[in-house]
């Protein structure tokens, strides 16, 4: 079978959930299907990914965005109802060079990463799929309460258009993939219930257990421009490490992950170090006893738990992470309710190094059981027969 695949970015390298989630999806699908990448971009990628990628495609056609470009979507479509993050996404042009596409493959299935993208389908008569992820509206509106007065305006705004619209494009998609249950559970809509829960899975081949010398006695990973996640790390260094030296301990931290912001790059200190991009990451949770995660705001499934659990390091992390991914509380995983919850946890755990090699031993058993990328890729490829 031919499949489209439609991005607003190109899936490698990975450096974000939403790639991450695209490329082993695209590396799932063309085992049995022929695949055809259609990538936007603002900066062309290197050559050397672009040849990575084309061991899994038949073809990519990668159809750049310029800044100006985008300006002009805004001012046209800025007042309309489309959420402004399609709105961003979505160019008259790119449209029509997406239908040739189409017109010229023609393709036996489409599958849409992301609601930002159906916009390029709405005239494609052919059999779609998509994947809405995450709980997009749901995000938005997470963000509104600890925003500045600004930018709550835009958030409540957002996250009432991209409810609407997450609602009109259910009917238009044969398949509607979600990454958790949690997130499925965020949509209250009529035929909501038919969204299929797919997780992300861990590459247990890449992902493997084993420890190097320590170097942190915490790490928090992750895509460090993201919202979140630097709420998150902000969260970490100033509300739990000053509990956690009050208690006689003085813990290594590592914040490590691409784009840190300026906000997170000034949490920087003596024993709290910020590393921006790691050619491998695996070396930041090799390199540390606890991966700690005190996200709020976030939705969908935290991909940094799973990879953190497969290398060998105890995690300890939010009920709301811990909802998406189902681990137990207490042998697999650690949940804090509070800065003071969170640094007792931290404290035990670096207290009691055995009590934290229980956890890791059951946390690699829970992740190889329930999200090899191979069990999970069986599920989602029985929707493209």
């Amino acid at each position: 079978m031919k499949i489209i695949v439609l991005s607003s970015r190109f899936p490698y390298p990975i450096e974000k959930g939403d790639k991450l989630r695209l490329y082993y999806h695209i590396k799932s699908l063309s085992q049995e299907h022929q695949v055809y990448l259609v990538s936007l971009y603002d900066r062309s990628p290197n050559l050397s990914d672009i040849h990575h990628v084309e061991q899994f495609v038949e073809e990519i056609k990668l159809i750049k965005m310029t800044t100006l470009s985008r300006f002009y979507s805004i001012l046209k479509y800025g007042m309309s109802s489309m959420p402004f993050q399609q709105i961003y996404f979505f160019q008259e042009r790119i449209l029509a060079q997406i239908e040739s596409f189409v017109q010229e493959v023609k393709p036996d299935h489409v599958y849409c990463h992301l609601p930002r993208m159906a916009a390029y389908l709405k005239h494609v008569d052919l059999p779609k799929s998509i994947d809405y992820m995450d709980a997009f509206s749901k995000g938005m509106a997470l963000r509104i309460k600890n925003s500045v007065f600004y930018k709550k305006w835009f958030y409540r705004i957002e996250a009432k258009r991209m409810k609407d619209f997450e609602k009109a494009l259910f009917p238009l998609f044969q398949n509607s993939f979600i990454i958790s249950q949690q997130d499925k559970c965020a949509f209250n809509f009529q035929g909501s219930e038919k969204f299929i829960v797919i997780p992300n899975g861990v590459d247990l081949d890449f992902f493997q257990r084993q420890r190097k010398k320590i170097k942190y006695d915490i790490v928090f990973a992750g895509n460090m421009g993201y919202r979140p996640n630097i709420d998150a790390a902000k969260y970490l260094v100033n509300k739990i490490l000053p509990l956690i030296k009050q208690k006689g301990l003085n813990p290594t931290v590592l914040i490590a992950g691409a784009r840190p912001s300026r906000g997170v790059k000034q949490l920087a200190q003596n024993n709290v170090i910020i590393s921006g991009w790691m050619e491998d990451i695996r070396d930041a949770y090799y390199e540390s006893r606890v991966l700690v995660a005190p996200i709020y705001n976030g939705i969908g499934q935290q991909n940094k738990i799973l990879e953190a659990m497969a290398c060998g390091t105890t995690c300890i992390t939010s009920e709301s992470v811990n909802n998406a991914i189902g681990a137990k509380h207490g042998e697999e995983i650690l949940v804090g309710h509070s800065p003071e919850e969170y640094a007792e946890l931290i404290v035990d755990l670096l207290n009691n190094p055995q009590k934290s090699e229980v956890l890791s031993n059951n946390a690699y058993t829970f992740v190889n059981k329930n999200y090899h990328w191979t069990k999970v890729n069986e599920k989602f490829l029985k929707y493209f027969k």
